[in-house]
């Protein structure tokens, strides 16, 4: 058994590499594409958040919400999801993106 000390996806292929196999596939669960925005941890503050601040994700999905502020998941490029808010998102250099009119749903 062999540990991970990195995160996700690189951690994986650093592994295979350091092992020898040069021609291992490994799925992603993120498909190769363009970031969607960056996540800072403005008002989502548990460890995670703190940990996966500054990185940038790749699928974003709002969700139902009781409160006034708008909910959504975001997945990173390791294929982690987590919840957030708008406050959290940095889109197209812009803090508010989609979500300046956003309401409860």
């Amino acid at each position: 058994m062999h540990w991970l000390n990195g995160n996700g996806f690189p951690a994986m292929r650093q592994l295979l590499t350091d092992q020898g196999c040069e021609d291992v596939a490994v799925l992603r669960s993120v498909p190769n594409r363009e970031a969607l925005g960056v996540f800072h941890a403005v008002s989502t503050r548990d460890g995670e958040a703190q940990a996966r601040a500054g990185q940038a994700f790749y699928a974003l999905n709002p969700l139902a919400s009781q409160t006034e502020e708008a909910i959504v998941e975001i997945q990173f490029g390791d294929g982690f999801w987590m919840l957030a808010t708008p406050a959290d998102l940095e889109i197209n250099g812009s803090r508010e993106g989609p979500f300046k009119d956003a309401q409860r749903r």
